[in-house]
């Protein structure tokens, strides 16, 4: 055995060891609902969307146009620009990515998955819906939501849930102003706010908002401001809906802790998933430049939904919040998010998913 094949090889023994000896399933009670909130990481189809910035996505062959190679060459930044001109995305490479999804997803609810998925960083429904047919069919989702958006590189925040539909879905721009003329140029790019309205087992109607907030690299007042219009959202909703928001906030460590953007600017409106539970968890990415755990990805509860001062007919379960990572595929050497490589033995996403259960509050324990 080659070297690189038997590290491999005893490295993936290893994961999958401390998969086993740390395995605990993400269960549910009958006549419970859960969500789970992942940032899946550059989900791309093979083909290329028109006005959308997916070149790096696509299968070696249709790279070679003198065309092609004159987008790839704008790219500033080496590692994606190299990718551009390289990197062959062809269709066993999106099967090998969707498999490793999909294990992720069904690691909860006795293999069946999140009663709402909501993902972000899906680049179309078609993609979405290859997902769902081909690698989620145990999961028997019914409702499938993609609105395309305002992000020029082409991904969005989609959803499947076995809950029925209640309406049109809603794609909410959110209203930025930016400080500068480049700011504001940039801000129109961001993604906005998915809103899906389903229907509870016992009729009640349910809310549930998908956001994918700019990245870390822009100014902490983007995010304050897509904050803002997501409380406005929830605040404006019918007296008798429910609501949850969740996916990647791109809030990091170093952030929140100067800024409080959970503990207050959210937390003034919402129950936060890692504030109420998931006291083990340190995070669902990391940033190994500072070595830091954050909870860039986030599950939020109306306030109605607390299990003790709630009077809403569902509570959330504090006791459920956690992050399912047991796959073999989900963490590196340095046990956290493993990025998808296409040649890679692991990798799927470089965040965690987090997960949630919601109760009918007559079960509440006592």
């Amino acid at each position: 055995m080659l070297p690189i094949v038997r590290k491999l090889f005893i490295y993936n023994i290893f994961i999958l060891l401390i998969s086993c000896a740390t395995s605990s399933e993400f269960k549910q009670e009958p006549g419970s609902v859960s969500v789970m909130a992942y940032n899946v990481e550059n989900l791309f189809d093979t083909q290329h969307d028109k006005g959308t910035e997916d070149h790096s996505y696509l299968p070696i062959e249709m790279k070679q146009t003198e065309e092609h190679k004159a987008i790839c060459k704008q790219i500033r930044h080496g590692k994606y620009r190299a990718e551009c001109y390289d990197m062959d995305w062809n269709q066993n490479i999106l099967e090998r990515k969707m498999k490793r999804l999909a294990e992720v997803i069904l690691q909860v609810n006795s293999g069946k998955g999140p009663d709402i998925l909501i993902v972000e960083e899906v680049e179309n429904i078609n993609v979405l819906t290859q997902l769902r047919d081909k690698y989620l069919k145990t999961a028997n989702y019914k409702t499938v939501v993609l609105i395309e958006g305002f992000d020029k590189r082409g991904i969005d925040i989609g959803l499947l849930s076995r809950l029925p539909q209640l309406d049109k879905a809603q794609l909410h721009k959110i209203p930025y102003k930016g400080k500068t003329a480049d700011d504001q140029v940039w801000m129109e790019r961001s993604r906005g706010i998915l809103q899906v309205n389903l229907e509870l087992p016992d009729k009640s109607k349910l809310a549930v908002f998908g956001v994918h907030f700019p990245s870390g690299s822009n100014p902490t007042y983007w995010r304050q401001q897509s904050v803002t219009h997501l409380n406005q959202l929830m605040s404006q909703l019918p007296k008798d809906y429910l609501a949850i928001a969740g996916g990647d906030f791109n809030i990091n460590s170093s952030e929140d802790s100067s800024h409080k953007l959970y503990k207050k600017e959210i937390g003034q409106k919402w129950l936060v998933s890692h504030l109420i539970g998931c006291s083990s968890c340190r995070g669902t990415n990391y940033y190994h430049r500072k070595r830091e755990w954050s909870f860039l990805d986030a599950l939020l509860f109306h306030k109605n939904l607390d299990r003790q001062t709630g009077t809403a007919n569902w509570y959330v379960d504090p006791k459920s919040i956690g992050i399912p990572n047991e796959s073999v595929y989900q963490k590196n050497r340095f046990m956290s998010p493993a990025r998808f490589e296409a040649q890679s033995p692991v990798g799927v996403s470089d965040h965690w998913p987090i997960f949630a259960v919601l109760k009918p509050r007559k079960q509440i324990e006592n």
